[in-house]
């Protein structure tokens, strides 16, 4: 580990065979002053202490852009409603839906269909999805606002969002051969030391 080096001085008289207390923005540390005397007082008391840098936590993940702003506006809605599942659970399939089915586009961007019933489209959409009201309102006004076009990507950052809600840390294990459930267990055990105590390893 990268280590971060602090200079403790001491001003005379020092404090022989003391525990020193040395506090800084970041640290607080206590310094064992051996029983050692200098041969005068133009001698300085100093310590160099090699100590770990303070753990920073990872900042969140912001998404810009019309589809930044919609996807942070579904993921608190989720989470007021204790609903991030779900939630993802309907965004996936519509998403998949809007990718996969030319006449979802067409019936969303042909220009002939009015606004309202691209509208009412949508929230059948919606309701075969399984939308409740609320997600329903939400993919109604993505629609007002001509960002369902972007569905996908507004899915892919929610699913973003959520697992760094959860604190969720992601691994992959590649390997050539199958392996044993043991060695696989093994492989699953050493991750999870990886992983902080209030953190969850998913493993694909």
């Amino acid at each position: 580990d990268e280590k971060q080096r602090l200079i403790a001085q001491f001003p005379y008289p020092w404090p022989w065979g003391q525990t020193i207390e040395v506090k800084t923005p970041r640290h607080n540390l206590k310094i064992k002053i051996p029983q050692d005397q200098p041969a005068s007082k133009q001698h300085k008391l100093a310590y160099k202490i090699d100590v770990a840098p303070p753990e920073v936590p990872p900042a969140p993940t912001i998404f810009l852009g019309p589809a930044g702003k919609a996807t942070h506006a579904l993921v608190n809605a989720a989470v007021a409603s204790n609903s991030l599942d779900a939630y993802k659970q309907v965004l996936d399939t519509i998403a998949a839906a809007y990718e996969s089915k030319s006449e979802i586009k067409t019936a969303l961007l042909n220009p002939r269909t009015s606004a309202e019933d691209k509208l009412e489209f949508v929230r059948s959409l919606a309701a075969s999805a399984g939308a409740d009201a609320a997600l329903t309102e939400q993919l109604v006004l993505l629609q007002k606002e001509k960002k369902l076009g972007k569905i996908s990507e507004i899915t892919r950052n929610f699913g973003v969002l959520m697992s760094e809600y959860r604190k969720e840390k992601h691994g992959t294990i590649v390997s050539a051969e199958p392996l044993s459930e043991k060695h696989y267990d093994a492989i699953v055990a050493k991750m999870q030391k990886l992983v902080k105590s209030d953190e969850k390893l998913i493993v694909t």
